[in-house]
């Protein structure tokens, strides 16, 4: 009967151990697949972090060329109203200049 007990004692220890065995098992499974999973996030992020860059970048391009073309658009518009105006002020400059060097005192 002593040896039964005995018997049963070393099979609930070694039961014991192989449950034991088996939660460290589970455990460093748990932190390998978190560790993996933050890897896996990381590397997500990084890639989400780059394409908004990315696009970012594309959207301040695409607005450059907007502002740059609309400038060219006014200045375009604008071009004959200056010469026109240029041309004014240039042909009344020598009365302006006979004017204000020979007073009609």
């Amino acid at each position: 009967m002593d040896d039964i007990l005995k018997r049963m004692l070393q099979v609930e220890e070694e039961a014991d151990r192989m449950v034991q065995a088996a939660q460290a098992e589970a455990d460093q499974t748990t932190r390998d697949a978190l560790q993996e999973a933050n890897r896996i996030l990381s590397e997500g992020q990084a890639r989400l972090a780059a394409e908004a860059e990315r696009k970012l970048a594309q959207a301040q391009e695409e607005a450059e060329a907007e502002r740059r073309r609309r400038l060219e658009e006014v200045d375009a518009k604008m071009r004959p109203e200056l010469d026109s105006f240029r041309a004014r002020v240039e042909g009344a400059l020598p009365n302006v200049l006979g004017a204000l060097l020979h007073p009609m005192a």
